[in-house]
């Protein structure tokens, strides 16, 4: 399913403009949440040992698993199989049919804890990002339009993909009981994307 955004009737050159999709289809996540759940302690041990203060600023004490700039799912055994999802759905999604690298990160909320508004590998590499919801009771994703930050909710169900524009600024409901909320989050680029990136950040990009 595509949901299409777009700006309200321009009265005058000066009104904002903006146009974009939100993609969101299914796939199986069986078995995904206890392959998360084992691991996330030896990510926990690694987000421990990093060095840049303003990311441990903003996890603090919570336990969110996502290192996103350290482990990449997309090359870990047990997860590789994702990537060729991720790949399908983007094809889908855009009719592309291009060369994709990837980054992907787990993300293990628990009660209270949630991800202010952010947004996803912004200026010129940004293309696709996406959420996959693994195990999420009683949550939701809320996406942002621009300018206005009318809110679009999209409530987390078992096996949901979402696909949205990178740039788009986004957050999520806290669980609101004892059941980890369990999702992925993944950014994809095409080739122009990648020969952007710092050559020290490449090779943690996955080609799927």
């Amino acid at each position: 399913m595509i949901i299409k955004f777009k700006n309200p009737l321009q009265l005058h050159k000066f009104n904002p403009v903006y146009e974009y999709d939100i993609y969101e289809s299914h796939i199986n996540v069986e078995g995904l949440a206890d392959t998360i759940l084992k691991i996330e302690k030896t990510i926990l041990e690694e987000r421990d040992t990093l060095a840049a203060q303003a990311w441990k600023q903003l996890v603090h004490e919570s336990k969110r698993t996502n290192m996103f700039t350290r482990f990449n799912f997309f090359k870990l055994d047990d997860t590789k199989f994702l990537g060729e999802f991720v790949k399908r759905e983007v094809q889908l999604f855009t009719g592309d049919n291009w060369d994709l690298w990837g980054q992907c990160w787990a993300n293990v909320m628990r009660k209270g804890e949630a991800f202010p508004p952010h947004t996803h590998c912004a200026g010129i590499s940004g293309y696709l990002s996406g959420n996959i919801c693994v195990q999420t009771n009683e949550t939701s994703t809320c996406y942002l339009t621009p300018y206005f930050e009318e809110i679009y909710e999209s409530v987390n169900k078992d096996g949901n993909i979402t696909l949205f524009p990178s740039w788009l600024k986004h957050y999520t409901v806290a669980p609101s009981n004892d059941i980890e909320r369990i999702t992925m989050g993944f950014d994809v680029i095409p080739l122009d994307g990648y020969e952007n990136i710092d050559a020290e950040k490449k090779s943690h990009w996955e080609k799927l």
